[in-house]
């Protein structure tokens, strides 16, 4: 019973705690959401730089076009693939985390208008 009681007392004092950061908190909560966008975009034109760069090299004609294909494309094909995989994961992280937290965002967008 005491340990109980000393978990509620616990428990409490966060909870205090998180009431009064909640401002910061959930500033902080919109802006690692937004990351998720950010990071999809990044990820997208990396692979638009790795197809331009695979492109780039081959159009030199420095090597024979077969060997650069069997030497360099499944590096490339990993690359691409990769790049995209993360684009689309953290774009499907960034819609569902909206969603989930959109009221989160209409408050912070609301409080934003207040502070101008």
């Amino acid at each position: 019973m005491n340990e109980e009681r000393e978990k509620l007392i616990e428990l409490n004092e966060i909870f205090k705690e998180l009431i009064q950061d909640a401002s910061g908190l959930t500033e902080h909560l919109v802006y690692s959401i937004k990351q998720y966008m950010f990071s999809s975009v990044l990820m997208f034109l990396l692979a638009g730089l790795t197809l331009w760069t695979f492109w780039y090299v081959y159009s030199l004609n420095l090597f024979d076009p077969m060997y650069f294909f069997f030497s360099y494309g499944p590096v490339f094909i990993i690359l691409e693939g990769s790049f995209i995989w993360l684009s689309a994961v953290a774009i499907l992280n960034y819609r569902k985390l909206k969603k989930k937290y959109s009221r989160l965002f209409e408050i912070q967008k609301a409080l934003e208008k207040e502070e101008k």
